[in-house]
């Protein structure tokens, strides 16, 4: 039976709803109008049973499980007939994937332009490519060449692929796939050409666009040596040596940023993908309830205030998330990096939250994490979000098989309370805690406990309660409710804010002053 339907992102297409018909007329085979089975939607999971009707409506609303190929539950039986299936199935999905990257490698400036309908990898490789790229096409003809002779099973640029992949998975060392290509090398016959060492293979790759930028930044995460400081060798604010005991090449710290105009413009190559990137308006059941971001009052109020950007539903709409680990599972061990991840809110939410579908933005080093100067790392990605924002970049659509001026929005960030202080740049301790109060948050310093607690909570109950004196602390209280911080008043507060630096001490000072103790006289003490 035909399964490709699976893959739909349209739930209340033609195809799809044909494919869960012919899913519940093989499961209800000889069973009456009444009976039960399992329910294989994205919720249930083959987990809890229903009737047919609400098995069909549960697959429109929450959709099908994509990894449910074999219908074990409903009594197919794995026989070597589907296994062969889903393993052209897993093969056809590899050379689609690499037959993406390859014309995306073949656009002149990743912008997608002179690609006609009807066109493969290998027509854009032969209008566009250079010349004088010897990598690329050396690239080109490890994708066409199988990896052996006569065997079309997989080519020799994707069996490299796999091989990185499964090196990344299994997190195998260099020098173990240097002996596995060694062994290969000698079981194979002389005719199957394979790289000689971990190096070789990743070299092959390189040109696929799986690079990073690595930024030199200061010590004390002041700043970047980026731009017009890429030549400084100490720190334009703390003084600080940029490399380890005066090396002229050994950072201190460095900086992992992956840019992400490109795989961005990746996601729209394949129909597949640019289809499930307009899910948020064409394949979201709108019924009142909140399935995904789309429904939510702040997405409707962020297309309201910006009508030309939610015209074109192809613009992507972005999350933020971060947090410090430690990447050697050991806690006695006082080292930290802080990843910076992107998620794309345009998918079904069945994909969006997948491993696959996060887009590693920044890596930023330790040993200890950014603190309150996390913006200096970040500088590089809002570079490319303002210009994603205000302009756009020209962008190859699979589906409609014509370019568009793609653009992209950060919605919101995801974060614990104390990273919020990080991205938001308010601070979540202190005497000013909240952040919707700001400066009005009603704190008190305890002079026994040593500590600030956060009173006022009265404010928002009825007069009543407000002017009991014997149920509180024997006082009354008479202040207003507080209002969220407008606009307006959050420019005023930040205003004499410095956002950039000089070589003078004023900076220095400020930053000294910030990282100072809290004065216990400043508060009021209870």
């Amino acid at each position: 039976m035909d399964k490709s339907w699976i893959d739909e992102s349209n739930h209340t297409s033609s195809t799809y709803l044909d494919g869960v018909i012919q899913l519940l007329n093989y499961a209800f085979r000889g069973r009456d109008i009444d009976s039960v089975v399992y329910c294989s939607c994205w919720t249930c999971l083959n987990r809890a049973i229903n009737t047919r009707r609400e098995i069909l409506l549960h697959c429109i609303r929450y959709g099908f499980d994509p990894s449910y190929r074999v219908w074990t539950s409903h009594g197919e039986v794995m026989g070597e007939t589907s296994t062969s299936t889903e393993d052209r199935q897993r093969s056809a999905l590899w050379e689609d994937d690499l037959d993406m990257l390859m014309r995306d490698c073949a656009m002149p400036d990743h912008l997608g332009e002179g690609i006609n309908e009807g066109n493969t990898a290998n027509d854009v490789g032969d209008d566009h490519r250079d010349d004088n790229n010897r990598g690329w096409r050396q690239m080109l003809e490890d994708m066409q060449n199988y990896l052996i002779s006569g065997c079309k099973k997989i080519s020799r640029l994707s069996f490299i692929a796999r091989l990185l992949h499964l090196k990344v998975l299994c997190q195998w060392s260099n020098h173990l796939v240097d002996l596995l290509l060694e062994l290969l090398r000698d079981a194979l016959p002389d005719a199957v050409i394979l790289p000689k060492n971990y190096y070789k293979a990743k070299k092959i790759t390189k040109k696929l666009g799986f690079n990073y930028k690595s930024i030199d930044a200061c010590i004390n995460n002041c700043m970047l040596f980026t731009g017009d400081d890429v030549k400084l060798k100490s720190c334009a604010i703390c003084r600080a040596s940029r490399f380890v005991d005066g090396s002229p090449t050994k950072a201190a710290k460095k900086m992992r940023y992956f840019p992400l105009v490109h795989r961005l413009q990746r996601w729209f190559l394949s129909s597949k993908n640019a289809a499930s990137m307009c899910w948020h308006a064409e394949g979201r059941v709108n019924d009142g309830l909140l399935h995904h971001p789309a429904d939510s009052a702040a997405w409707k109020n962020f297309n309201r205030r910006h009508p030309s950007f939610a015209s074109d539903i192809r613009n992507v709409r972005l999350g933020l998330a971060t947090d410090g680990f430690n990447p050697f599972g050991n806690m006695s061990v006082s080292y930290n990096i802080w990843p910076v991840v992107l998620v794309i809110y345009n998918l079904p939410p069945w994909l969006c939250m997948k491993q696959p579908s996060f887009i590693l933005s920044t890596i930023i080093d330790g040993p200890k994490g950014p603190g309150e100067r996390i913006d200096a790392f970040l500088q590089p990605l809002v570079a490319e979000l303002k210009e994603l924002w205000s302009t756009g970049v020209r962008t190859y659509d699979a589906v409609s098989k014509e370019n568009f001026q793609m653009r992209a929005a950060l919605m919101w960030t995801i974060s614990d309370f104390l990273e919020y202080a990080m991205l938001s740049g308010w601070p979540t301790r202190g005497a000013n805690a909240c952040p919707n109060c700001g400066m009005r948050t009603h704190s008190a310093y305890l002079k026994k406990g040593h500590k600030l607690c956060y009173c006022g909570h009265r404010r928002y109950l009825p007069d009543g309660l407000r002017l009991d004196r014997q149920s509180f602390d024997g006082t009354m209280d008479f202040a207003a409710p507080t209002t969220r911080i407008t606009c307006t008043e959050l420019v005023e507060q930040i205003r004499d804010v410095p956002t950039t630096y000089v070589n003078d001490d004023l900076i220095t000072q400020h930053l000294a002053h910030q990282s100072r103790k809290r004065r216990r006289h400043e508060h009021e003490e209870v």
